[in-house]
């Protein structure tokens, strides 16, 4: 995919973008780790000292959009990103997450992977509280997956075919007025 890749519109748009911008070097920041499709910098706003913003120079708003090569440098930019975060800062852990969609706590529209060095007691509370499911519950949520997945006999949702990666931009872009 092109750098800016997508529709006019989406291109547009992303240009706009201060973390496209910022992956693409258009503005200065802390670059800890760079490959030829992802940018690491250190986050202005961090949860911990070393927390890292792991950004794809391409226009991508969540990660289901990632193409198998993305998939594979951004799992070596956690990879990297981690060690030096442990070993260059001494952090006794790493929390590594992305949100998908402002109904997960996106902000922005586009792909960011946080990489947060964490000691004991450092007060960042990244514990999702448990919730009692019921087995039914369950039983759908498996059934729903393994149709999606193709495992079962279930029919299987249909993608978008005109969507990158099976996902609708637009749809995604709206989200975020």
């Amino acid at each position: 995919m092109e750098r800016g890749g997508g529709s006019p519109q989406g291109r547009q748009g992303q240009q706009q973008n201060i973390f496209y911008k910022l992956a693409n070097g258009d503005i200065p920041a802390k670059t800890v780790f760079e490959n030829q499709l992802f940018r690491a910098i250190l986050d202005k706003e961090p949860a911990t000292k070393g927390h890292t913003l792991i950004l794809p120079k391409d226009e991508m708003q969540i990660s289901p959009q990632l193409s198998p090569e993305h998939c594979a440098a951004l799992a070596e930019a956690v990879k990297e990103v981690s060690g030096l975060l442990l070993q260059g800062l001494g952090a006794e852990g790493t929390n590594v997450f992305v949100a998908n969609g402002p109904e997960a706590g996106q902000n922005a529209p586009h792909v960011i992977v946080h990489v947060i060095p964490r000691s004991e007691n450092d007060g960042v509370g990244l514990q999702p509280k448990p919730k009692e499911i019921a087995d039914d519950a369950f039983d759908e949520a498996r059934s729903r997956l393994e149709a999606a997945l193709g495992v079962s006999d279930e029919p299987r949702p249909e993608p978008d075919s005109g969507a990158d990666n099976d996902v609708d931009l637009d749809q995604v872009q709206n989200r975020f007025s």
